[in-house]
């Protein structure tokens, strides 16, 4: 059976027990990653900001008052976190030809997976040609399923202002794929 997020954090507090703090870990570092990434857009940089959220994570626990948004509370740390390596970073952003590593099932026609893979460098670039808040808007909204009011909480914003940038960074994508899709189905 799994434990709540909220047993979880009450075992962690109770015991330091190593079960829980990798549970929780497990369980949200591909979400934590997913936000640094957005902001960050290199892979590295991305890997080491989670690390550091999960740390900052585990030392302030003992000040999280609501367990119920205990996701938004992670993530909102995991965006501050890679906001501040951002700002503090020295060299130039991610080189445009450099995309993520993508697992595709073999069993699928080589020319199929060819298109696909193609199509998420093609997506992934216009992500990181993307302010790094109207990235993380769309991260969280779309992948992370969260409501506009948690967003607004995480990224500090608001909940009009979450709206508003979500709106047009939707006709902004809708303007850029157009021209992927219907490339694809001309004859």
């Amino acid at each position: 059976m799994l434990s709540s997020d909220s047993d979880l954090i009450k075992e962690y507090l109770q015991t330091k027990s190593s079960t829980a703090c990798y549970t929780l870990v497990t369980r949200y570092q591909q979400s934590v990653f997913g936000m640094c990434y957005r902001v960050l857009k290199q892979r590295e940089e991305a890997e080491e900001a989670a690390q550091d959220s999960f740390l900052k994570f585990f030392d302030s626990l003992h000040k999280l008052r609501e367990p119920g948004k205990f996701k938004s509370w992670l993530l909102s740390i995991a965006y501050r976190t890679a906001i501040d390596m951002y700002r503090r970073r020295k060299r130039p952003a991610l080189d445009i030809d450099t995309v993520p590593d993508y697992k595709t099932p073999e069993d699928r026609d080589p020319q199929q997976l060819m298109q696909s893979l193609q199509k998420k460098q093609w997506i992934e670039r216009l992500f990181n040609t993307m302010p790094a808040l109207d990235a993380s808007i769309l991260n969280l909204y779309y992948i992370e399923d969260m409501p506009v009011k948690e967003i607004a909480v995480i990224l500090n914003q608001t909940e009009s202002n979450i709206k508003i940038r979500l709106m047009r960074t939707r006709i902004l994508l809708k303007e850029k794929l157009e021209p992927l899709y219907k490339s694809e189905f001309q004859p």
